[in-house]
């Protein structure tokens, strides 16, 4: 009996870096969903955001001079026609 309980017995061999390494792709695992997640919550925001906030994002006045596309397609105007 003592010999077949010592024939059965086995040599485990644990790498310990091994499991570091391990543990450390895990949470690089990890962090990397959270920023995928975080990014495409914010694209999703960045999409939405203009959708429901047109009101708040308007300027009011339909001649404000403050507006660069305004002033620009007045530049390009005048090019046109004095030149």
């Amino acid at each position: 009996m003592g010999s077949s309980s010592s024939s059965n017995s086995q040599i485990i061999i644990v790498d310990r870096q091994a499991l570091a390494y391990n543990a450390n792709l895990d949470n690089s695992h990890l962090i990397g969903i959270c920023f995928v997640v975080a990014g495409g919550i914010l694209f999703t925001l960045s999409l939405l955001m203009p959708t429901f906030c047109h009101m708040w994002c308007a300027t009011g006045d339909s001649n404000d001079e403050t507006d660069p596309l305004k002033v620009f397609q007045k530049i390009d105007s005048f090019f046109f026609i004095h030149f």
